[in-house]
């Protein structure tokens, strides 16, 4: 029963950072401030483009999906996030590596946005109710991890705008709870493709014997 509880909350956990995007909005007039030289426009994408990006994160999710599992493409996205979210933190002098770091993080998101309820589906096939149930759960942490991302963002720009991107550190210990916690699905996958693949040579067979 614990066991079952660190995995629920280790998959619902990644449900946080789906929402997390616009949560430095806060930022923007002070980044204004320091790139004088950036249209500001530019620098108000800064908040939407990783929306685009989530897109074609989701296309590359897809292929990913096939050749390594869902499992492994979920951790890829939340390396991902985790990596270009504190890049800001880390070095925040240089405008273009910035924007491409908002534009990698959208790819992570949408690399894993759609999979949670897909594996929410596989572990909880067997029990309809209680997969309805976390599939709720899912919708509130996304929404409660935008809110708080944002208010904690609003905290830390006290400190300084390029430390708030330090809130992205918390992909961190979600990719680490998914990785022992979440059961590996490629092998499930194979299995699944190796039954189906057998079951299509079987049926020929069956055919033929009743047509004799």
């Amino acid at each position: 029963m614990h066991m079952e509880k660190l995995r629920l909350y280790s998959l619902l956990s990644v449900a946080l950072l789906i929402s997390s995007g616009p949560a430095i909005a806060a930022n923007i007039p002070a980044i204004a401030k320091e790139f004088t030289y950036i249209d500001p426009t530019h620098v108000g994408l800064l908040t939407t483009i990783p929306s685009l990006f989530v897109v074609l994160g989701v296309l590359i999710g897809n292929r990913l999906e096939l050749w390594i599992g869902k499992k492994k493409t979920i951790l890829t996205g939340l390396g991902l996030v985790f990596l270009s979210g504190i890049v800001p933190a880390l070095k925040h002098d240089i405008f273009s590596l910035l924007f491409f770091s908002r534009c990698i993080f959208g790819l992570g998101i949408g690399s894993f946005n759609r999979l949670i309820i897909q594996m929410i589906s596989d572990l909880y096939q067997n029990n309809p109710r209680k997969r309805a149930k976390v599939i709720g759960m899912e919708s509130s942490f996304e929404g409660l991890g935008g809110i708080c991302l944002t208010l904690l963002v609003g905290q830390l720009l006290k400190i300084n705008w390029h430390t708030s991107f330090f809130v992205y550190a918390l992909a961190l210990p979600i990719f680490l709870a998914f990785f022992f916690f979440i059961p590996d699905d490629k092998t499930q996958f194979e299995n699944k493709h190796a039954a189906q693949k057998k079951r299509y040579q079987i049926l020929p067979m069956i055919e033929e014997s009743i047509a004799w």
